[in-house]
């Protein structure tokens, strides 16, 4: 998850070098090593998403930055062909900033996520009185306490409830 925030750091870096340090850049080269790159990336996240992105959360890290890396193409194929057609060298900071930006956010949605189930924390989705309620309708069941609800992985959540 970290590597999300470094990298997306390390863009800004770049962009900002870029704008104050203004260099010309080859648009067919940014075009044809972009173009290249999404095959690749849309092809890994076709891949990806086929072996489970949305059930597990290794997977769904891989999908996640192959999908960014796709959209991340896309904009510098957009920056690329502005640079070749109107020499608009500042599209490619903004595409470098608008990258890093995106990885950053999808960064902090993984680490989220993952802290979630570090911290033993209560699953996204999971109303803790209701649970209670559902148990204290059980018969021989007077009162729930010290009731605790979290994630073990992304598949799988405990509960541990003291009834009187």
């Amino acid at each position: 998850m970290y590597f999300y925030w470094w990298w997306g750091g390390y863009l800004i870096c770049e962009a900002a070098g870029k704008f104050f340090y203004p260099r010309e850049v080859d648009g067919w080269i940014v075009l044809l090593v972009a173009g290249v790159a999404l095959l690749v990336n849309i092809t890994t996240s076709l891949l990806t998403f086929k072996a489970g992105a949305r059930s597990d959360i290794n997977i769904n890290a891989v999908f996640i930055h192959s999908a960014s890396d796709a959209v991340a193409s896309l904009v510098v194929i957009v920056a690329g062909v502005l640079i070749i057609n109107y020499q608009l060298y500042i599209f490619d900071v903004i595409a470098t900033i608008g990258i890093s930006v995106y990885v950053i956010f999808n960064g902090a949605i993984l680490l989220r996520r993952c802290m979630i189930i570090l911290m033993q924390g209560v699953p996204g989705g999971i109303d803790i009185e209701q649970i209670r309620a559902a148990l204290e309708s059980i018969e021989g069941v007077k009162r729930v306490g010290c009731m605790h609800v979290w994630q073990l992985d992304d598949k799988r959540s405990s509960l541990k409830a003291v009834s009187f």
